[in-house]
């Protein structure tokens, strides 16, 4: 999953004693470059641009102070501490250098992303700008990276609500690496 996630997972098992783990994955990590990107069919978009199609390449619009922000902040991993000391800074961040890097960031080209959470389309609640466009990433993107296929069809029309439903979503990959191990499991 081109994802930096933690997930505890418990899986019952009332027949045998037997331990049943998700079947771990072994080799390279999928970074957010093997996902998102022109290379990889998401063509290049503004802050607020709306997809009506099945694809939902949506991505929330940015007020002018937050797009600001961005044009600021280094491409590829960039953060917040750019504009640490200028007029741009949130009051809450000003002169702030040690805490809350993440919000207002960019992700990584070649790391796995940040967990994508609910609010993943929005640049103020984590890493979640693109990482080299002025915005936020987009839904499509957000659902990629939780390793949703990109045909998968989402029955909503809310940003809100899709994100939601994307950022609660057992990452689909993980959802069958536990199937199998279940199956695959002597006893049951």
């Amino acid at each position: 999953m081109p994802q930096h996630r933690k997930r505890f997972t418990l899986i019952a098992n009332r027949i045998t004693g037997e331990e049943i783990e998700p079947l771990k994955v072994y080799g390279k990590k999928v970074t957010v470059r093997d996902v998102i990107g022109v290379e990889n069919g998401f063509p290049k978009i503004e802050a607020g641009h709306k997809d009506n199609t099945d694809f939902m390449h949506s991505v929330a619009g940015l007020s002018e102070i937050n797009f600001k922000r961005l044009e600021l902040t280094e491409k590829d991993g960039g953060t917040r501490l750019s504009y640490a000391d200028t007029d741009l800074a949130p009051k809450c961040h000003k002169n702030q250098k040690t805490s809350f890097k993440d919000t207002y960031g960019r992700m990584y080209w070649d790391k796995p992303a940040p967990t994508i959470t609910t609010k993943f389309f929005s640049i103020s609640n984590g890493r979640f700008a693109h990482p080299e466009e002025n915005r936020a990433i987009s839904l499509r993107e957000g659902a990629v990276l939780q390793s949703f296929p990109k045909d998968y069809i989402f029955k909503t029309k809310c940003i809100a609500n899709t994100a939601r439903m994307i950022g609660n979503a057992v990452p689909p990959k993980y959802a069958e690496a536990i199937g199998r191990a279940i199956v695959s499991s002597k006893n049951v």
